[in-house]
């Protein structure tokens, strides 16, 4: 009876071992990055070296538009959004192209959790600085109060222009009428635009990307670029052109 025991004793200590090592290397799947910030940059990650599919739709049936190297950046357009199945996707662009990414291929552009990054700097994150408004500066209720227009879902189309004078760096294509207004898309230099109304300030409204949008009217040219080039005289280039002059995409770091 004694060698009965030990032989049932020793069977249930190797049992154990092995569930223990099972248990050791089942695999865990990686999570999902949601704590991107819409309006700022991300980068495609944790592929291991392989391309990342954008979709027209945040599902995995959705057509394909394109694929991208792990690296690239992107902006952060929505999200993030849920499918049927509980996978998390964010809408993002990437150069003039717009789409939908999992997040499990997303991450922060410096690759650290937003948690990890208030633990080393003992600071809250946010998504931009607080700014203080004195009470002198706040409008009166009798004061009339500046609207900045939003872009519409799509506008009628009232002429044809091109981009130009970036210095083949494109332009930002915005939301709303505010050089702080997320972006679309970039619009390379020659891209043909549809124009949908008057110029309001500095800003261009046009059709980008299906739909509404504005882009700095300096870099607005209705002439053709593959037209015959028409000499003109020196309109010159006075300095009060500098003040509000929405930057090309260049010459953002």
């Amino acid at each position: 009876m004694a060698g009965i025991s030990k032989r049932v004793s020793l069977a249930l200590v190797v049992a154990l071992i092995g569930a223990l090592s099972a248990s050791t290397f089942i695999p865990t799947a990686t999570s999902a990055d949601t704590n991107l910030i819409i309006g700022q940059q991300a980068v495609i990650s944790y592929a291991n070296g392989d391309q990342v599919r954008l979709r027209q739709t945040p599902d995995y049936e959705g057509t394909l538009i394109a694929m991208y190297d792990e690296g690239t950046y992107v902006t952060v357009l929505d999200g993030p959004l849920t499918d049927a199945a509980g996978n998390y996707w964010y809408q993002v662009s990437v150069g003039s192209n717009a789409g939908y990414i999992v997040a499990d291929f997303l991450a922060l552009e410096t690759g650290v959790p937003l948690e990890v990054i208030a633990e080393a700097t003992e600071e809250p994150v946010v998504d931009e600085a607080p700014v203080d408004v004195p009470i002198a500066e706040v409008p009166a209720e009798t004061d009339p109060v500046a609207v900045v227009p939003e872009a519409p879902l799509s506008g009628e189309v009232v002429a044809f222009a091109w981009v130009a004078g970036t210095n083949g760096d494109g332009v930002r294509c915005r939301v709303a009428a505010d050089e702080n207004a997320p972006v679309v898309t970039v619009l390379p230099e020659g891209t043909s635009i549809e124009i949908t109304g008057p110029v309001s300030g500095i800003w261009q409204p046009i059709n980008c990307m299906g739909g509404g949008g504005f882009i700095a009217a300096q870099f607005v040219s209705y002439t053709d670029p593959a037209a015959p080039p028409v000499t003109a005289p020196d309109a010159g280039t006075g300095e009060e052109a500098v003040e509000g002059k929405e930057t090309p995409v260049a010459e953002t770091p």
